[in-house]
């Protein structure tokens, strides 16, 4: 029990800068220009969500 204890503020810990790690990682991409715009993030999952309700609709007939 103390094992688990232990561990879990340490693998808070370890998220917590794993996840701050990937946030600034993101900032500096979008700073230089590599981000993909919020119109087209949304477009593709418009178009993942259709494909997969087409799917849906096929499978019940």
């Amino acid at each position: 029990m103390q094992n688990d204890e232990v561990s879990q503020p340490e693998e808070m810990l370890q998220y917590d800068a794993w996840l701050a790690m990937k946030v600034e990682r993101a900032r500096a991409q979008i700073k230089a220009g590599q981000g993909i715009p919020a119109s087209e993030v949304e477009a593709r999952f418009a178009a993942r969500r259709a494909a997969t309700l087409a799917r849906i609709k096929e499978s019940e007939e």
